[in-house]
C-alpha cells in the first residue's frame, strides 16, 4: 500500500520509538485515515528515521557545545 505523506510521516515517528510491527498497524488502524504497514515498509521506515534522528541527535549536540562555549 502506498502511504500518503501524512502516515510516512507518522510511520517514521513510530519506527523511531521502536514499536513492533503489530503495534504500529494497531495504531495505524486508528489514525485517520486508516492504513496498513507491511514488513518492508517498517524495515525502510526504521532505516530512514535512523539516519534522521542521528542527524537530529548529530545537531543537537552542535548546538548544546555551541551554547556552552558562548557561555564560557
Amino acid at each position: 500500500m502506498k502511504l500518503q505523506h501524512e502516515q510516512r510521516q507518522q510511520l517514521y515517528g513510530w519506527a523511531a520509538e521502536l514499536l513492533r510491527l503489530d503495534e504500529i498497524n494497531e495504531r495505524a488502524a486508528k489514525f485517520d485515515p486508516p492504513f496498513e504497514v507491511d514488513y518492508l515498509q517498517l524495515k525502510w521506515a526504521r532505516r530512514c528515521a535512523g539516519v534522521r534522528f542521528r542527524q537530529d541527535l548529530k545537531r543537537d549536540y552542535e548546538q548544546a557545545i555551541a551554547r556552552g562555549i558562548a557561555a564560557r
